[in-house]
């Protein structure tokens, strides 16, 4: 890992003297403050101070998965935070291994990264943690100011890249709350769609609309009722032609499942189906669609599938969810 100067360690030693902001540096007490030093910004962290307005609740803090082999420079991201932004929750992950194992475990919102690992460099990291969580935003963290490699890195997925020596205190934080605003008004708006104009077939609230009914008449009649995600995933490279499969396989769907069957595209790269009496276990469902998927699979697409139990009753978005768990490579 490479920060293009030891500001960050400097800054974390100080910090943890308890010395509060540098000599030159502007600012009053409890206000994070910058210091320019050789070229390098100084993060400089306030003084430790009751905060009146308390530390939120762990089970209401969201989760951040900072991926950094620098213990040095993850501890002083976990402050800045502590201190700025109590509202998140850092999870530290210093390999890629652990950091994938984080996102299966955990509902991480978003992805702060450095880009050179012990087991994973450059923006081949960008494209192990997208693959992992296509829907999760990702930021870069890096020492490498290289043009390039950016561009790259945001082909590849990447919502910002942001030099280390170039980010202070104030500025990291600003980053992640209007990085999580955007994702979540795109979110917002992508939910309230009831029609895809560009797959021809339903949106997100369409699936919750439709299938809200659908549970009730399980519960009633118990007829079977199953989700199914189907995602397209990302191996390398740029996301090129991602819109053009996820429009072939919408076509695809709706040529080989029935009427009463209700497809809908949840994310940008998902599609989500409803399936209405499909016994449990019988696989008839996912085993015609992989045999009609997998020549324009390519080894990118995945489906996993939950089926409903009236006796235990769950959302649409629990079922999905337990589909996306259950995603694997769709093969012959």
């Amino acid at each position: 890992m490479d920060v293009g100067g030891n500001s960050w360690v400097e800054v974390l030693r100080a910090t943890k003297r308890g010395e509060g902001p540098v000599a030159g540096a502007s600012g009053t007490s409890g206000e994070a403050t910058v210091s320019e030093t050789d070229a390098h910004l100084e993060i400089v962290l306030p003084d430790d101070e009751d905060d009146e307005g308390g530390v939120p609740d762990r089970r209401e803090r969201s989760q951040i998965l900072l991926v950094e082999d620098d213990a040095r420079f993850a501890e002083l991201v976990e402050r800045i935070l502590a201190d700025g932004a109590p509202e998140f929750e850092i999870l530290h992950a210093p390999r890629i291994t652990a950091a994938l194992a984080r996102l299966a475990r955990h509902p991480i919102r978003l992805i702060l990264t450095d880009l050179n690992l012990p087991d994973s460099t450059g923006a081949g990291t960008v494209r192990h943690l997208n693959r992992a969580a296509p829907n999760v935003p990702l930021v870069v963290l890096s020492g490498n100011s290289d043009l390039e490699v950016t561009l790259e890195c945001i082909r590849d997925g990447a919502e910002e890249f942001v030099v280390k020596r170039a980010l202070d205190a104030p500025g990291l934080i600003r980053l992640i709350r209007i990085t999580l605003e955007r994702r979540h008004r795109l979110a917002l708006h992508w939910a309230a769609e009831y029609d895809d104009p560009i797959t021809g077939v339903k949106g997100p609230a369409a699936l919750e609309a439709v299938g809200r009914q659908l549970l009730k008449l399980a519960d009633r009649t118990g007829i079977p009722i199953s989700v199914l995600s189907l995602q397209s995933k990302v191996r390398e490279g740029p996301v090129v032609g991602e819109g053009q499969r996820i429009i072939e396989v919408a076509a695809i769907l709706r040529s080989t499942l029935r009427r009463c069957d209700v497809i809908a595209r949840v994310e940008p790269t998902e599609l989500a189906v409803i399936l209405v009496g499909d016994r449990p276990g019988s696989h008839l469902a996912t085993d015609r669609l992989a045999g009609v998927l997998v020549p324009v699979a390519g080894g990118q697409l995945q489906m996993g599938i939950a089926s409903y139990d009236r006796h235990h009753p769950e959302s649409i978005q629990l079922l999905l969810a337990r589909a996306r768990n259950a995603l694997r490579p769709v093969e012959a």
